[in-house]
């Protein structure tokens, strides 16, 4: 059974649901209060590559380099 499906076998015609809204933003309603667990990954994922990124930008990771010790700056 898909999702949708399942989502309206919960909820048959004539049953009685308690609805939560915000009496102050009276055209949003949720049957299901709370933060679904996939916003909650998402937005995890979200701050990782934010802090990567700011990291980089800073220069707070900084790639590193490998020296040549046979290096003679030019002179012979």
């Amino acid at each position: 059974m898909n999702k949708a499906k399942e989502i309206v076998a919960e909820y048959p015609i004539g049953k009685t649901v308690d609805v939560f809204y915000d009496p102050e933003v009276l055209d949003s309603a949720a049957l299901k209060p709370g933060i679904p667990g996939t916003d909650i990954v998402m937005a995890a994922f979200s701050l990782l590559f934010l802090f990567v990124g700011l990291s980089v930008l800073l220069g707070i990771v900084k790639p590193q380099r490998t020296t040549n010790q046979n290096h003679t700056h030019g002179r012979t």
